[in-house]
């Protein structure tokens, strides 16, 4: 997609300067995957325990034993 944007030069040159990026196109690409990246992170972290498994481990050993 093809668009015009006015992009901070300092954040520019600085982001080129770490990433060694030649061009503002594969900057710009690069940090929406890394912002797409730590979002979807924090999404999967949020969901950390949410999700509490409520069983009994050794009557499903038991029930397993017993269909074999």
């Amino acid at each position: 997609m093809r668009t015009n944007i006015e992009l901070d030069d300092i954040l520019v040159k600085e982001a080129m300067s770490l990433t060694k990026l030649r061009t503002k196109k594969e900057m710009v690409n690069f940090a929406l995957e890394a912002l797409i990246k730590k979002i979807k992170k924090q999404e999967l972290a949020s969901l950390w325990g949410s999700n509490i498994w409520e069983g009994d481990l050794n009557q499903m050993r038991m029930d397993e034993k017993t269909t074999l």
